[in-house]
């Protein structure tokens, strides 16, 4: 199965005067200022956990940041304007299907094409067949 996936979930304010926006049609809207913070927020996180030996193989964005996944990715790799944060090479970003505000205003659902890529990530690694000489190119 997949017992070596850890799906998480990271929430923070980083913007409590206009936290409502979140709520708004069609997906949650960002404020200009958790546009600014939560990219960088973002690296922080992916840091945190790469630091506790876990790999993050890919984000998904939800409520109020899914149509950043631009930003996001940019920022990921290259890192924020703000403060330095480490940055991240190999992190498929996509954006949720659907969100709490998209489902309370009956959006419809929005699939990312990419979502399928991230879900072959988060796929356990296929054990070695040590059986067999083909890996090892060995008689």
């Amino acid at each position: 199965g997949m017992d070596n996936v850890i799906n998480c979930l990271d929430w923070i304010m980083v913007d409590e005067s206009n936290g409502d926006l979140a709520d708004k049609p069609p997906q949650g809207v960002a404020s200009e200022k958790s546009l600014q913070y939560a990219p960088m927020r973002i690296n922080m996180y992916v840091e945190e956990l790469t630091e506790r030996g876990l790999e993050v193989v890919s984000v998904m964005l939800g409520q109020g940041l899914t149509d950043q996944v631009n930003l996001i990715d940019k920022t990921l790799r290259e890192g924020s304007p703000i403060m330095e944060v480490k940055t991240f090479d190999d992190i498929l970003v996509y954006h949720a299907a659907s969100t709490a505000a998209s489902e309370d205003n009956n959006v419809p659902m929005n699939p990312d094409p990419r979502s399928f890529d991230a879900l072959m990530r988060r796929r356990p690694p296929r054990p070695l067949d040590l059986a067999s000489d083909a890996r090892t190119g060995l008689d």
